[in-house]
């Protein structure tokens, strides 16, 4: 029930209405002091509330920064089963780690860091080179939203089935991956555990990778999922560098001693390009040169537009340098990407 004041006025009728005019600006005045009073209370509530939440935020912090530490370390130590560091030498390799995580451009914590080292120093790739390519494949997973193992993974890949082991080839490699991410229908995460098998017989035939990279940007346009175009990639690949009879046959009557030779003369595009003039763009004819369904599937999408496509594309990654660290100066605006690298700072400082 709520509480009501009754105020009782009595006088004479000619001093009534002024008297009343009075006690109605009273009231009023009453009113605004008891609403005054009322947003008061809810100003100390809500910095009460505030307190509250900073108290829990500054627990939360310490706690985060202490388990991070601690994972920090475990995982620097699994990396040490291959490096078989001790004392000095141990601390210096977490400080390795360190320094790279305190480029702006990167938001994985340490613990992260030293996961995608791990898989660094897996695939044979030590000592400085190895942080060259920690170094840009952090950067790359802060604009592919990935973490760091997933883009070194990537990375790896491809420089190890290429032979390109050099800072700079760390650096091209991110670039393109992210400019084929961009440009095609995919996130960097779809690449995950696909490009093997494709950088692999690329780089055996000598197929370059950018252009690996144009037609998977260009296949996934097509409305291929990056599975289906690098499984088909490497299908059209191995049909060159082990052709069937009828294949054979059409290369060296075209001039071409093998599929390899075709490849390495025509690229893998201009290659299939040949087989599309060759069988009139028929495909039951093409498919009497290619005889696996996935390996026609790529043919036929990346030739349909006579390769404009896949040129537009190819452009597009051969001037990709910068876009790697771009991506992640973007992603890392706004207050979500402010807080991931707040975030970062605590567990590097308390390994330190």
């Amino acid at each position: 029930m709520q509480n009501k004041l009754t105020i009782t006025v009595e006088g004479k009728d000619l001093g009534a209405l002024p008297l009343m005019e009075r006690v109605s600006a009273a009231a009023d005045h009453m009113q605004m002091k008891y609403m005054g009073l009322q947003m008061a209370a809810m100003n100390l509530q809500m910095t009460g509330m505030q307190l509250s939440a900073a108290g829990i935020a500054l627990g939360g912090s310490l706690l985060y920064a202490g388990k991070a530490a601690g994972t920090f370390d475990d995982k620097m130590r699994a990396v040490n089963t291959m490096v078989h560091a001790s004392g000095k030498a141990f601390a210096d390799l977490e400080d390795q780690v360190l320094k790279v995580a305190a480029n702006p451009l990167i938001q994985d914590t340490g613990d992260k860091l030293a996961e995608g080292l791990y898989d660094i120093k897996s695939a044979g790739i030590d000592g400085a080179l190895g942080f060259e390519v920690l170094d840009k494949a952090a950067v790359v997973a802060t604009g592919g939203m990935v973490d760091t193992k997933d883009a070194a993974a990537s990375m790896v890949a491809i420089m190890n089935a290429y032979g390109q082991k050099t800072a700079p080839d760390a650096q091209r490699i991110s670039d393109e991956l992210f400019k084929t991410v961009e440009l095609g229908v995919m996130h960097f995460s779809d690449l995950n555990g696909q490009l093997g098998e494709m950088a692999a017989l690329g780089g055996t035939i000598g197929v370059p990778f950018v252009e690996l990279e144009a037609a998977l940007a260009a296949m996934t346009r097509r409305g291929f999922n990056v599975a289906e175009s690098t499984t088909s990639l490497a299908r059209i690949q191995q049909a060159f560098l082990q052709p069937t009879k009828a294949m054979t046959a059409m290369l060296k009557q075209q001039g071409y001693e093998s599929g390899l030779a075709a490849i390495k003369q025509l690229g893998l595009v201009g290659a299939l390009d040949l087989l599309k003039r060759v069988t009139g763009d028929d495909q039951t004819a093409m498919a009497a040169y290619v005889d696996d369904v996935r390996s026609l599937r790529a043919a036929l999408s990346l030739t349909s537009d006579g390769g404009a496509l896949f040129q537009e594309m190819l452009r597009g990654i051969q001037h990709s340098t910068g876009a790697a660290a771009q991506a992640a100066r973007d992603a890392s605006e706004g207050p979500m990407g402010q807080l991931r690298l707040a975030r970062k700072e605590r567990p590097t400082d308390a390994v330190q």
